[in-house]
């Protein structure tokens, strides 16, 4: 279970994405995306978003 907040925004073709996550395990997620996305397809490529990083909020 993830908690927390993924902002979509887009202008046109162009997008911004923000994560603002923690888990069930107390591990954060946090990242953002800034500009156009790959157009999806039924094959299964992989989207990296980045900037970002997953660490634990409690020591």
């Amino acid at each position: 279970m993830v908690s927390g907040t993924i902002t979509v925004k887009h202008d046109g073709d162009k997008y911004d994405i923000v994560f603002d996550t923690v888990d069930d395990m107390g591990f954060t997620i946090k990242g953002e995306y800034h500009g156009t996305l790959p157009e999806f397809t039924d094959r299964s490529d992989e989207v990296h978003f980045g900037p970002g990083s997953i660490e634990p909020s409690v020591p």
